[in-house]
């Protein structure tokens, strides 16, 4: 598997990207002050207010995703196959926007999808236990998302 070989993944990068939007790994981002009076979307915020971008907010919001509660990853993908371009690109923003964005985003996409390529080419995967995932249910320590309990998979070796 090489680095190019994993930028051809279409699929791949559609579940990375729904990953981070249906779990974004922060909370919050550093809070901005106000510069100046300002009108967002209707809502009124005076010079010196304290902003906070909340990408779960923004990635559960119906506003900005058809059927936000729903994990699927072809909401990143067109009827082709290809990656879908969005004109908004402040509606994903798991590693914050702009000039102060995470500086590790690139280096975490290609731990993620090389994690999850070798691991989908070496074993069939399955949720250990009941199955019923309540242990997958995110929880929030003030700062970074997590599972509620240990995520216990079952790894068959390939043939």
């Amino acid at each position: 598997m090489s680095y190019d070989s994993i930028h051809q993944m279409k699929y791949l990068d559609a579940v990375y990207k729904e990953t981070l939007r249906y779990y974004p790994p922060v909370i919050h981002f550093v809070n901005r002050v106000c510069l100046s009076d300002i009108t967002i979307r209707g809502q009124f915020y005076p010079k010196g207010s304290i902003i906070k971008a909340q990408p779960f907010t923004i990635h559960r919001s119906e506003t900005n995703w058809e059927e936000a509660e729903v994990f699927n990853p072809d909401r990143f993908m067109n009827e082709n196959g290809e990656e879908k371009t969005s004109k908004d690109g402040l509606k994903w923003i798991p590693f914050g926007v702009g000039p102060r964005y995470c500086v590790g985003m690139r280096f975490a996409e290609m731990e993620f999808k090389t994690t999850i390529a070798k691991l989908v080419d070496t074993f069939e995967l399955s949720i250990w236990g009941d199955g019923n995932g309540e242990e997958m249910i995110p929880e929030c320590n003030g700062i970074i998302m997590r599972p509620k309990g240990p995520v216990r998979l079952q790894l068959k070796k390939r043939k």
